[in-house]
């Protein structure tokens, strides 16, 4: 009888040892396979960012190209090359354009090399690294390239106010020699002495039209001359014909 006790209780024994090893053995198998699923799901994170990252410098490194191309066509740089452009308008033109034409070099560089960077799956640090270094690497590369066409933009905006004023200048000349036109026959001296003044003004206009066309930052001092002496060539016209 007691033989029989005995086994009962080794059997016993046995089969919570063999359900303790069975649930270590399930709790460890569930331990890896979430540890699997930890790391494949972190490296599928990384790769989404190293790729996002990735992309943001490419579509970046194509819109600082884009721009960077349409400047060197611009008209600016292509009045420069015909010999249009002269004196410190000639100086800061041409170094805008050996600035511009140098930064497409290393656009094009900087587009290759981001081109060329892979995003492998199982790796874990270096890639994403390489691309966060990469995607600041271009950034940095666009603040380079801001001021540069922003001077482009303003030496642009400028040389289109000067043609703007020019377009004035005339039209004002023309407005007074038609008057002093119609008032010479009533007011013969006075209208002598304004003619010329007017002619006077012309000479100068003439001048800061040819300086528009060559060298637009000299063209500024010219005609603000031009329009003092227009506003001045009307006050007189005004008080010669008051009466």
């Amino acid at each position: 009888m007691e033989d029989l006790n005995g086994l009962a209780v080794a059997g016993i024994i046995d089969s919570l040892i063999s359900f303790a090893i069975i649930g270590l053995i399930v709790l460890l198998v569930g331990t890896v396979l979430m540890g699997i699923i930890a790391v494949w799901i972190a490296l599928s994170i990384q790769r989404r960012v190293a790729t996002r990252w990735l992309r943001s410098a490419s579509n970046q490194v194509q819109s600082i190209t884009s721009r960077l191309s349409s400047a060197i066509v611009s008209d600016t740089f292509k009045d420069l090359e015909l010999g249009f452009k002269q004196g410190e308008s000639q100086r800061i033109v041409s170094d805008l354009q050996q600035a511009v034409l140098s930064m497409h070099q290393q656009a094009d560089k900087l587009q290759k090399k981001v081109e060329a960077e892979r995003v492998p799956f199982l790796a874990i640090v270096l890639p994403l690294y390489r691309c966060y270094k990469l995607k600041r690497e271009v950034r940095y590369f666009a603040h380079q390239v801001e001021p540069v066409l922003r001077d482009l933009d303003s030496y642009e905006s400028q040389d289109k106010h000067m043609r703007q004023r020019s377009r004035q200048a005339k039209a004002r000349l023309q407005e007074i020699s038609e008057i002093l036109q119609k008032a010479s026959d009533s007011n013969g001296s006075a209208t002598q002495k304004l003619h010329q003044k007017l002619i006077e003004v012309k000479e100068a206009a003439a001048q800061a039209d040819q300086l528009t066309a060559f060298d637009t930052h000299k063209s500024r001092e010219a005609w603000d001359n031009v329009f003092r002496s227009l506003d001045a060539l009307q006050v007189s016209m005004r008080n010669a014909y008051k009466n």
